[in-house]
């Protein structure tokens, strides 16, 4: 045991000595896609070793995250966890190749994020209840894109239509990006995508944002109203987490922790987080274990209101 211990405390001394890959289970161009690039950038400094976004869309994230489950537990494959990945897609999938507890390692959570109801500046209203009585006339007719079925976005308009007694097709996608491209050429009518996705696009006047799913305003979009001050009764906040696969040595995982919650302190990449949406959060591994069983109970019995099914 005691040499056991020191093979493990000399490993974590020396890493990392090579690149480390951080897995993003979504296409790039997404809310998820950008906070990982913002932190990998980031890590790539204060670790000296280059940390390399690996974009792995597909399959409501499950392709990506089970590569990052299957990888050697030996700190170098890394996975930008959400509350989709980890929270939500265990009461919609009931044959996860994966159980999203037991098969990682929590090290960090990274940050919050409030999802926003968006349309192009063509859409006809410019309020939340101006575009829920629009709904209704179409009675079923308008499309919503999300980054995959499960997903944040997904959720809440399922939510949403719920909540409100509207209907629309939902259209799922490989992750926001793409889903925003549709969005932006008229492909689709609406989305709920994460804040971090949207919030240029918004400011440079490509599209409206309607309402926020928080349960204050946005800092980086304080004119938008949320969804409960604009008449409807509902709460939506995702989450990033950096975890990585079971079993990696303590020493590592202390290390990852200790460096990432260092950068969350940072005034300058906080204010770059809030300027996307997003708040820091940090803390201890363990607590990274506590959010996510705390939201699949959660979300199961939003999954069980909603009706909502895998496409």
């Amino acid at each position: 045991m005691l040499a056991a211990l020191s093979l493990s405390a000399a490993h974590a001394q020396t890493y990392p000595s090579r690149p480390i890959r951080l897995v993003v289970a979504v296409a790039a161009g997404g809310g998820t896609d950008i906070l990982s690039r913002l932190l990998a950038a980031r890590l790539t400094q204060t670790l000296g070793q280059n940390v390399v976004v690996d974009n792995r869309g597909g399959g409501n994230s499950i392709i990506g995250t089970t590569i990052a489950a299957k990888a050697p537990a030996d700190g170098y494959t890394l996975l930008t966890a959400t509350n989709a990945s980890h929270s939500i897609n265990p009461g919609l999938f009931p044959d996860l190749p994966y159980d999203t507890v037991r098969d990682f390692t929590p090290i960090v959570a990274l940050a919050g994020v409030p999802v926003a109801l968006v349309v192009t500046p063509a859409f006809p209203g410019r309020t939340l209840q101006e575009f829920i009585a629009h709904a209704k006339a179409l009675d079923g007719k308008l499309t919503h894109g999300s980054s995959g079925t499960g997903g944040t976005g997904h959720l809440a308009a399922e939510l949403f239509k719920a909540a409100t007694g509207t209907r629309a097709v939902h259209v799922p996608y490989r992750s926001d990006g793409p889903a925003l491209i549709d969005l932006l050429g008229g492909q689709i009518s609406f989305m709920f995508p994460n804040m971090p996705a949207i919030v240029s696009y918004v400011k440079g006047g490509r599209l409206r944002a309607l309402a926020v799913s928080s349960p204050k305003r946005s800092p980086a979009l304080p004119e938008v109203p949320t969804l409960i001050e604009s008449g409807v009764k509902l709460e939506v906040l995702g989450w990033y987490c950096i975890m990585g696969p079971a079993g990696i040595p303590q020493p590592i995982v202390t290390r990852l922790n200790g460096e990432i919650n260092k950068i969350l302190l940072e005034p300058d990449f906080r204010e770059k987080l809030g300027g996307l949406g997003a708040t820091a959060m940090g803390g201890r591994p363990d607590q990274v274990t506590a959010l996510i069983k705390s939201d699949m109970a959660k979300y199961a019995k939003a999954i069980k209101d909603s009706g909502a099914k895998p496409d």
